[in-house]
């Protein structure tokens, strides 16, 4: 079930905030887990006066985590580089190659280069 069926489900649908004890019962968990994932900064909250809430778009990127691209090439490159692969980046006709031992991949920005190598790799089992 996704959030939007979740919060129609407990009747929140038309709500921006919620508050902990809501999350709580959406998540089905007690309100100190809660309180935990925002004060270790897992889940984001906004304060408003002396409490807390937690906007509904917080929950849906706790729920669906989405990872920056450039962030996950950034990481895979470093993971190439510890196993002693050396990628090496050059710009071309059509934006850029990153190649290591043979194998390449190109891409419109070093990022798209980088990640389409790490994919490409990745289904290699190397």
């Amino acid at each position: 079930m996704n959030l939007p069926e979740l919060l129609e489900r407990h009747g929140l649908a038309d709500k921006a905030t919620l508050t902990f004890r809501e999350v709580a019962e959406l998540l089905g968990v007690g309100r100190p887990a809660v309180e935990e994932l925002v004060r270790s900064g897992r889940l984001r909250a906004v304060r408003v006066g002396r409490r807390l809430y937690v906007p509904v778009s917080a929950l849906e990127d706790f729920l669906n985590p989405v990872v920056d691209l450039r962030e996950a090439a950034q990481v895979a490159l470093g993971l190439m580089e510890r196993a002693g692969l050396a990628p090496r980046l050059r710009a071309a006709e059509k934006g850029f190659v990153v190649e290591v031992e043979g194998d390449w991949a190109v891409g419109l920005t070093p990022t798209e280069a980088a990640w389409a190598l790490a994919k490409r790799l990745a289904g290699k089992g190397v």
